[in-house]
């Protein structure tokens, strides 16, 4: 049995019924004015058990009040990167609204930057950019014309020019409004179509100009 001598006065913040005293230990005495309890002992024998209990639940308060510190911080903080990001990419959205496409370069579609975010059947200089050409059949140019035409239109794209074999589109994302520029070029002497689609901004378009070229690659093949 542990036994204290002498008048021993101590002061602990803690829940008021995270206690158990042993009567003939001493008595409790509480402050109006801090919200704690104030344990003084008389010099009798005081129970130990009693003593590890009241400090052991003092410990899991404390460590489940860090805890929940520390889960209420990370809360806001992921709060606050997610607001962050929707604002960038409503700016994003905003800013590639203006700009356009590039046009013909020595009378061929433009060649795609290093960003992933391009597909152009022109030029075969790496797997992630390029994309074979469409073909087809038809002797008439009007008729390979007017396909062209429908396969911008089903694939949800607006035109915006047409001059000659060359064609212009946009397509605008329903989220957050991102634009890209569609381009496409007839070569009636090798009966192909070139496509080039492209996002005006950020890195990466996740593959969505590679998907849009390919389904507009599969509308005009078939004529």
């Amino acid at each position: 049995m542990l036994e204290i001598r002498g008048n021993i006065s101590c002061c602990m913040n803690f829940h008021a019924g995270a206690w158990e005293r042993d009567k003939t230990a001493g008595w409790i005495e509480q402050s109006d004015t801090q919200k704690s309890l104030s344990v003084r002992t008389s010099p009798k024998k005081l129970n130990p058990r009693a003593v590890h209990l009241d400090r052991t639940c003092y410990s899991k308060n404390n460590s489940r009040h860090n805890w929940d510190t520390t889960m209420k911080f990370l809360l806001a903080l992921i709060a606050v990167l997610i607001i962050a990001a929707l604002i960038g990419l409503s700016v994003m959205g905003m800013m590639s609204k203006s700009g356009g496409a590039p046009g013909l370069i020595s009378g061929k579609l433009s060649q795609c930057p290093k960003p992933p975010n391009c597909v152009c059947t022109e030029f075969q200089i790496d797997a992630e950019h390029y994309l074979p050409p469409a073909t087809y059949s038809s002797n008439e140019i009007n008729t390979v014309r007017k396909q062209v035409r429908s396969a911008i239109s089903v694939s949800g794209g607006e035109l915006l020019r047409e001059r000659d074999n060359y064609f212009v589109a946009t397509y605008t994302s329903g989220t957050f409004g991102f634009v890209d520029d569609l381009e496409v070029r007839i070569e009636p002497d090798t009966k192909q179509i070139h496509i080039r689609s492209a996002s005006r901004v950020g890195y990466s378009d996740l593959g969505a100009n590679r998907e849009r070229a390919s389904k507009l690659k599969s509308l005009l093949e078939e004529l």
